[in-house]
């Protein structure tokens, strides 16, 4: 280690032990999965006369404002810049919602609205402090300025925002008479969405995706890999408001292709109101769960049980008509590029460091977002002689060209003198949109654990065709047959 790099090390691990001294475990923390990674606590004064004061701490709105120092030269360079984000913090129990009333559920969610909206602001203001500290520490003025934005500029924000919306709540609260509603009754909204997306890889989106459903008390479930399915469950205004917050994010293709809302009429005290909506759910849980890429159909059964099955055909774009029969949407429509898969079949000359080249197509497949599967094969299986590679990676079409990119580009093995190398000796088999048929269905979720497998030529043959249909298949064949030499 050279002296700048210690230096770098000793400077990052002061600061660390100032936020660990400064404040208590609760307020900020060091993540144990990113030690360069320091979490504050915001927390986001609210006016909610609704609530007594033993449940003020319920109703507060929190943020998790994370600052990331930069290992390759913060705080020494002028270039290294501490990185700076937010978000709204996971709420600490899923049973909240059900112990407040309407009116001050309603008045939390008003404020937790403007939070999304002016976090960025938070974000750019600390971001702006963070890039004025450059080349010295900035921990200690970041969390000051974050401090100060909350007292401070919060407050403005917050009453502006809300002071728009509540004269217009008071307008809709008169009727067509002139009298006001009063409390004799109130009328919740249960909703439920069913969102496709191409896929669910990334950590960090997951994390995001259960945090948010977290905080806005929607249960429901998270198919990740190729396709993504999200099926959300709880107060309707939540759900409305969860798919505007992710549809911020970056994604390929994001859809809505489900929706349900139940009306529910409360008549019964107050304080009850949410109670009942919990008693409408479908799903049991409050909060989302995330489901493997092999459990598209274990989805499929949850959502039958709790005879939500519509809802769930809508992902293949199944639809029912006035009369209750099944219509394929796509019968109608076509099926769009969007919808469908891409793939690439590659046959690779040799792997000198197999095990590192595998772990490298893995790798780089799940952060571009693809699926992928590596299979060899010995022909006549006979394995005194050199294995036939086949590499198959597919999703959505810009995602699989920017993986053959980064593939042909990339050092990927090792020459035979034991130093990096590109890979130069690979053959495209077949380049194409799968069929539709194929790319409308789940993609085939096989595990990448498998080269070391002993394949026969039909045993390949059969995997090519569960993944890229009769196309591959006979695109395999042909190049086989032209190719093999006996070798």
């Amino acid at each position: 280690m050279n002296e700048d790099q210690e230096e770098i090390q000793e400077r990052q691990e002061g600061e660390k032990q100032f936020v660990l001294a400064a404040y208590s475990s609760d307020e900020a923390w060091i993540s144990s999965s990113h030690p360069n990674r320091i979490h504050r606590r915001l927390d986001l004064p609210i006016n909610d006369e609704d609530h007594d004061d033993d449940r003020c701490s319920d109703a507060s709105i929190s943020l998790d404002l994370t600052l990331t120092m930069p290992q390759d030269g913060y705080p020494v360079k002028d270039d290294s810049i501490l990185e700076v984000d937010a978000t709204i913090a996971r709420k600490q129990s899923s049973t909240t919602t059900s112990t407040t009333t309407t009116s001050a559920t309603k008045n939390n969610m008003a404020y937790r609205k403007v939070a999304l909206d002016v976090i960025p602001l938070l974000v750019d203001t600390c971001r702006e402090t963070a890039k004025e500290c450059a080349g010295q520490e900035s921990v200690f003025a970041v969390l000051s300025r974050a401090d100060e934005w909350v007292d401070q500029e919060w407050q403005a924000l917050s009453t502006s925002h809300l002071s728009e919306n509540n004269s217009q709540n008071s307008t809709n609260k008169v009727l067509n008479d002139g009298t006001t509603r009063g409390n004799q009754s109130e009328e919740l909204i249960l909703g439920r969405r069913l969102i496709y997306s191409h896929h669910i890889i990334a950590k960090s989106k997951r994390k995001n995706l259960i945090d948010l459903s977290h905080s806005l008390s929607l249960g429901g479930y998270v198919k990740i890999g190729w396709p993504g399915i999200i099926i959300i469950e709880g107060l309707n205004e939540n759900c409305i408001e969860f798919i505007h917050e992710i549809k911020s994010w970056r994604w390929q293709y994001l859809v809505v292709r489900g929706e349900e809302t139940e009306h529910i009429n409360v008549v019964e005290q107050k304080g009850d109101e949410m109670n009942e909506l919990d008693k409408r759910r479908k799903f049991a849980n409050t909060y989302m769960e995330e489901l493997g890429e092999d459990q598209m159909s274990h989805l499929a059964e949850i959502c039958r049980t709790v005879e939500l099955e519509e809802l769930f055909m809508t992902s293949m774009k199944k639809y029912q008509n006035e009369n209750n029969d099944i219509v394929n949407q796509t019968d109608v429509e076509g099926t769009s590029p969007e919808d469908q898969m891409y793939g690439t079949l590659i046959h690779v000359d040799h792997m000198n460091d197999k095990r590192a080249y595998q772990k490298w197509i893995q790798k780089s497949c799940d952060q571009i977002g693809c699926s992928c599967i590596i299979r060899q094969c010995f022909p006549n299986d006979d394995e005194s002689t050199r294995p036939w590679i086949l590499v198959a990676i597919w999703g959505g079409k810009a995602s699989v060209k920017n993986m053959m990119k980064k593939w042909r580009t990339s050092k990927v093995d090792i020459d035979s003198k034991g130093k990096p190398c590109h890979e130069r000796m690979m053959h495209i088999i077949m380049d194409d949109y799968l069929c539709p048929a194929r790319s409308q269905q789940e993609s085939p979720l096989i595990s990448n654990k498998g080269m070391e497998s002993k394949y026969t030529i039909k045993n390949l043959c059969s995997l090519l065709n569960s993944v890229g249909g009769s196309p591959w298949r006979d695109a395999f064949i042909d190049y086989f047959m032209k190719n093999d030499t006996g070798r």
